[in-house]
């Protein structure tokens, strides 16, 4: 009766297992951080289709003031009560803020981290304790620690990390920036729909 043929696995040689495992730490590590992001580069227009010739002339007032041009006291009034206490722009400024502070810690993440901490304990054991032998009375005990570590930046991770962090200003920047037009124009367009109005009812009850 035959029996069956046992086969040993093979064995790959020592080179070819280092090479393999020497591919598999390259292939991790370009997942780890991956390539570095490229702005695109697209053509716009100077202008928009629809603008006149001298819409963005230099000397025209910034849209944020343009509010000015009217010669409306009331209309300033308006706007700078809603620029002080409107809460969404309150907010905007909060993001910006936190976004500004968390910038300024950035370049402590490249260097090395070093803790300390110390503490000290004092204790009296009762007089009434069966246990505790004669004569001992107050103890005090000092503890002291020493810590520190050191993070390389091997994979750009940390490098990453730091441009996020100034691209998440820039966004809060904005940010604020659009939340600020767009109360001035909601109060600006109020204001002259109730001028509107009223100058209708005024014609109306003169006819």
């Amino acid at each position: 009766m035959l029996k069956p043929m046992r086969t040993r696995p093979r064995l790959l040689p020592i080179a070819g297992a280092r090479l393999a495992a020497t591919a598999l730490a390259v292939t991790l590590a370009g997942c780890v951080n991956g390539p570095r992001h490229v702005q695109p580069k697209v053509a716009l227009p100077t202008a928009f289709a629809e603008a006149q010739a001298d819409t963005f002339d230099s000397a025209h007032p910034p849209a944020s003031a343009l509010w000015h041009s009217f010669g409306d006291p009331a209309l300033d009034r308006l706007i700078d009560r809603a620029l002080k206490e409107n809460r969404t722009l309150a907010q905007a400024l909060a993001r910006l803020n936190e976004a500004r502070a968390l910038r300024g810690l950035e370049a402590f993440a490249l260097l090395p981290t070093v803790t300390a901490s110390g503490a000290r304990t004092t204790s009296r054991p009762s007089s009434l304790d069966p246990f505790v032998p004669p004569g001992v009375g107050k103890t005090t005990t000092f503890k002291a620690g020493f810590d520190a570590s050191w993070e390389i930046d091997l994979f750009g991770g940390l490098r990453s990390a730091r441009r996020a962090v100034r691209a998440d200003e820039a966004a809060a920047a904005a940010g604020l920036e659009a939340t600020r037009q767009a109360v001035v124009a909601e109060v600006a367009q109020t204001y002259f729909s109730l001028r509107a109005e009223q100058e209708r009812l005024r014609v109306q009850q003169r006819n």
